[in-house]
């Protein structure tokens, strides 16, 4: 089971598309849907890896990358995606948009080409921009984990067959674009809905209108501090701690988004 961190912990959502390959296992899926969906039910969302889990799934990257390996309590299993469905791996230069939703972010500055807020007490802003913006460069190894993923497997695997798609180290930054969304305050406690219509509002705003600009990206919406976002749904662990998850909606030909808290 995914457990909860602090939100200075949850850095390690990093490549959330990359991690999604492997879905919790609560058994969510994650695959960027292709087709617009007129129902008002959202997918539920999946808890993202944390720095921690991270460097866990390190170690047992031999089960994964071997199609002789064996099965163990500790194999990660694919889930598949929608429908029991194979999932998709990113292949290229993923991106990452970051979304500070709310004008509780306060006054925005800019200091050595990353912003921060007045409303920031912890100072996460520039930290997160600097992380996303330093993976896909410099022979950055953290990158690295995620490329012993793969597609073309069906749900049950525990190793990639040989001839499989693996996920590909970023030709590039990450880091894609930054956008402060000052319109209005953020909810207090902002839902599903809300967090992912603000994903589509970034998706618009940085002109990603349609599945192929939408097929590798992904919009980390972080919200500001004395905020709790879905707290009334159980996406507050009863220590007291956040979570953050990621999911889609069907905007633009499929949003996959973040909830960053």
């Amino acid at each position: 089971m995914m457990r909860c961190r602090r939100a200075r912990a949850v850095l390690g959502v990093g490549l959330a598309i990359a991690s999604s390959l492997i879905a919790s296992s609560a058994g969510a899926s994650t695959r960027h849907p292709r087709v617009r969906e007129t129902s008002t039910t959202l997918p539920t969302p999946v808890y993202a890896l944390t720095v921690g889990e991270t460097l866990r799934l390190q170690h047992l990257a031999h089960h994964l990358m071997s199609p002789l390996a064996s099965s163990s309590a500790n194999t990660l299993v694919a889930q598949g995606g929608p429908g029991g469905n194979e999932v998709e791996t990113v292949i290229g230069s993923p991106k990452v948009y970051l979304v500070f939703w709310g004008s509780q972010w306060g006054t925005e500055t800019t200091s050595g080409g990353y912003d921060s807020f007045s409303g920031d007490p912890q100072g996460m802003a520039p930290v997160l921009e600097q992380m996303y913006a330093g993976l896909g460069t410099a022979g950055e190894q953290w990158s690295t984990t995620t490329t012993q993923y793969c597609s073309g497997v069906s749900a049950g695997a525990t190793s990639c067959p040989t001839g499989s798609t693996f996920v590909s180290y970023p030709s590039s930054t990450v880091l894609a674009g930054v956008w402060y969304d000052n319109s209005q305050p953020a909810p207090s406690s902002a839902t599903q809905s809300q967090i992912a219509a603000e994903a589509d509002a970034a998706a618009t705003y940085f002109g990603n209108t349609t599945a192929a600009s939408n097929a590798a990206t992904q919009y980390v919406v972080v919200l500001p501090t004395k905020t709790t976002p879905w707290g009334s749904s159980g996406f507050i662990s009863t220590t007291g701690n956040f979570c953050a998850w990621h999911s889609y909606d069907y905007h633009d030909g499929g949003v996959a988004y973040t909830n960053l808290p």
